[in-house]
């Protein structure tokens, strides 16, 4: 019988391949996440490629970066971006379809030297996506390992340490720890504009004048004020005025100082009077 790498329609990752769909989807167990109402539920690449397709959209600002969307929405239906840099295109998180389409625009952009996944949420189908772009390495942070549904020694690449240096120093990846342990924001250096790319480890709120933390988004479960601690201070050192999230609209301005008022008013409203980031100047 042949094998099926089934994809999770509630978070949209991709398992390992097997004759039969998997009994759960371990991620959606986890608190973090939640198994939908009808039950597990499973697809595939195939019946996705028959309703969806992936679409991509420069930013109005800046078209070296590039949204990438699966419409209808399917499972998070996060954002994910491709980063055209000078020294190559490398794409921030991953979407559970890669399709003919896909395929031929980034092509036709010159190709991908890699994809780097946040956390395990958006791991989605990374694996055929490099399969489909020649075989790119996928950086993850060796403190999410567990959270691998579908194990490929040969294209994963796990990455050690609190930074990951990228495209001779181009992009640097930051783990911030927080959502989990291995959750990550990128920071595309981008000359004299540098810009982050958060995932939900910093989620952008809807006023774009504000981020939050969260340890489950749709389970509505507050990180620790220690955690979000950690992770002001582990993007302290980067300089960032963008900051482009899971979906919506970015940040366009004061990025940094953005992150750190919002640490501080989010310390302070779970009843840390005191706590030592009220010190800290953006």
């Amino acid at each position: 019988m042949p094998l099926t790498s089934y994809i999770c329609q509630t978070c949209g990752v991709q398992h390992a391949p097997s004759e039969h769909p998997p009994a759960d989807c371990a991620i959606c167990l986890d608190p973090r996440q939640y198994v939908g109402r009808q039950g597990q539920q499973w697809t595939t690449l195939q019946e996705l490629r028959a309703s969806h397709h992936v679409i991509f959209t420069p930013d109005e600002r800046d078209e070296r970066v590039v949204v990438v969307r699966t419409v209808p929405e399917f499972a998070i239906g996060q954002n994910a971006y491709i980063l055209r840099t000078p020294k190559g295109n490398v794409m921030w998180d991953c979407q559970s379809l890669i399709d003919q389409g896909a395929i031929d625009y980034i092509q036709s952009i010159g190709g991908l030297k890699a994809i780097v996944i946040s956390h395990p949420h958006f791991y989605d189908s990374c694996v055929e996506w490099s399969q489909a772009l020649g075989n790119i390495p996928i950086y993850i942070s060796a403190a999410d390992k567990q959270w691998i549904m579908r194990p490929d020694p040969q294209r994963i690449v796990l990455w050690e340490g609190d930074t990951l240096s990228l495209l001779d120093g181009e992009v640097t990846v930051v783990r911030c720890g927080g959502h989990f342990d291995g959750s990550c924001v990128l920071i595309w250096h981008r000359g004299n504009n540098p810009c982050a790319f958060s995932a939900d480890t910093v989620m952008v709120a809807a006023d774009r004048h504000h981020v939050s933390f969260m340890w489950s988004y749709p389970n509505y479960v507050p990180l620790s004020p220690d955690a979000v601690r950690r992770v002001w201070i582990a993007l302290r050192s980067f300089a960032f005025e963008e900051i482009f999230g899971i979906r919506g609209d970015p940040i366009r301005e004061g990025g940094r100082r953005i992150v750190l008022e919002s640490a501080k008013r989010y310390i302070k409203f779970e009843g840390y009077v005191g706590d030592a980031i009220e010190i800290e100047v953006a």
